[in-house]
């Protein structure tokens, strides 16, 4: 609830406010993740990186989750820092505790990886998050992205076509297919 309300004052620019109710969530929940991911983005909107940062690195100290691993890490992405994202990313999915889903860590760390043209290291965590959820239509599309860039078209259809088979919805994997197929000529 004080998430919701929090934002909802921070949507009106009432950020005083919204951090007012942000500290009181705090006081009835310390480890709710998704609440210190709402405050940094709120500190975010109002400009206030240093101070969105701060927040999630004190709710990772006392209460590390891939979440907030994620939050700080996208947070870098956001401000232009894709070399610290990666380096955030990485370092919660091998760090995450047992049960904890990591597999969007290493496909923010692939993506960033082939924002920045490193195309191996982008396959490299693809496959790492493949080992923890090997269905994932997004690791798979990422990889398959990746193979594309590099000119592997044989090496990234097959995973186009397992992205879309574990996800028939998912249409930024049938948009991608298609658009690497056109540019091979593959009409």
């Amino acid at each position: 609830t004080f998430v919701a309300w929090g934002l909802m004052e921070a949507d009106l620019g009432r950020f005083d406010t919204a951090r007012q109710l942000f500290a009181r969530g705090v006081r009835a929940d310390p480890a709710h993740a998704p609440l210190h991911s709402a405050r940094a983005r709120v500190e975010e909107r109002a400009g206030n990186l240093a101070e969105a940062r701060r927040v999630l690195t004190e709710a990772l100290a006392a209460f590390p989750s891939s979440t907030l691993w994620h939050g700080l890490g996208k947070l870098e992405e956001r401000s232009g820092n894709l070399e610290r994202a990666a380096e955030l990313f990485e370092q919660g999915a091998s760090c995450v505790r047992s049960g904890d889903d990591s597999s969007f860590l290493w496909h923010s760390l692939g993506m960033v990886r082939t924002q920045q043209r490193n195309l191996g290291e982008a396959v490299a965590a693809f496959e790492r998050g493949l080992r923890r959820r090997p269905s994932s239509s997004q690791l798979r599309l990422g990889m398959a992205i990746a193979y594309g860039a590099m000119g592997k078209g044989e090496e990234a259809r097959p995973l186009f076509l397992m992205a879309v088979q574990a996800d028939p919805s998912h249409a930024h994997a049938w948009q991608a297919w298609g658009v690497m197929e056109a540019r091979g000529g593959n009409t």
